[in-house]
C-alpha cells in the first residue's frame, strides 16, 4: 500500500471518450493530488508535521486506494475472526466510501469517477472470489446499496445533448 501515485486503472481505455477531458473546469484537486492524472500522494509542506502526514492519508482515502486498503482490512477480519466459518450468523458491513469522496472532488463526469468505478467492479469481484474461497460458495449473502449519487455537471449535459464533448 506504499503507492505514491494514482495512475489510470486501464491504460488501454480511452477515458476521454467515456468521460470527457481530464481537466474539466469544475474538477477539484483533492489533497494536493492535482486536477489531472496521475494523482500524487504526498505530505503537505507546513510547519505542522501531524497535518503534513494527515494530508497523505486524506489523499489515499480520496482515491481508489482507500477502497483497496479497506478491502484488505475486510479480508483480514474474515480470516482472523473466522467470519462465516461457524454455525453462528456473522454480519460484515463494508462502506467503500472513497467513491463518494472522488465524486465530490473531481465531479460525476470525471475520468477519476470512471476510474474508481472500474476499480470498484474489480474490487467486488475480488471480494466475492475471496468469500467463495474462505466461506464457501452459497454460504453467504451479499447485498449492495448506494449511499448517494450526483447528476452530471450542467455544461456536460448540454454538450452531450448537442452531441459534442464538454471541453
Amino acid at each position: 500500500m506504499a503507492r505514491q501515485t494514482w495512475e489510470r486503472f486501464d491504460a488501454k481505455l480511452d477515458y476521454a471518450k467515456h468521460s470527457g477531458p481530464d481537466d474539466f473546469i469544475t474538477e477539484g484537486t483533492g489533497y494536493l493530488q492535482g486536477q489531472t492524472f496521475p494523482h500524487k500522494f504526498q505530505y503537505a509542506k507546513t510547519k505542522d508535521e501531524k497535518k503534513n502526514k494527515q494530508n497523505y492519508y486524506d489523499a489515499v482515502t480520496c482515491s481508489p486506494m482507500g477502497n483497496e486498503l479497506l478491502l484488505q482490512f475486510a479480508k483480514a477480519a474474515i480470516v482472523n475472526e473466522k467470519l462465516g466459518q461457524t454455525e453462528k450468523v456473522d454480519l460484515l458491513c463494508i462502506s467503500f466510501s472513497s467513491n463518494d469522496l472522488v465524486g465530490h472532488t473531481w465531479g460525476p463526469d470525471s475520468q477519476e469517477v470512471l476510474d474508481i468505478t472500474l476499480r470498484s467492479d474489480a474490487l467486488i469481484k475480488d471480494l466475492l472470489g475471496f468469500l467463495d474461497d474462505k466461506v464457501g460458495k452459497g454460504n453467504y449473502y451479499f447485498a449492495m446499496s448506494a449511499r448517494s449519487w450526483r447528476l452530471p455537471v450542467a455544461g456536460v449535459c448540454e454538450a452531450r445533448r448537442q452531441g459534442r464533448r464538454a471541453d
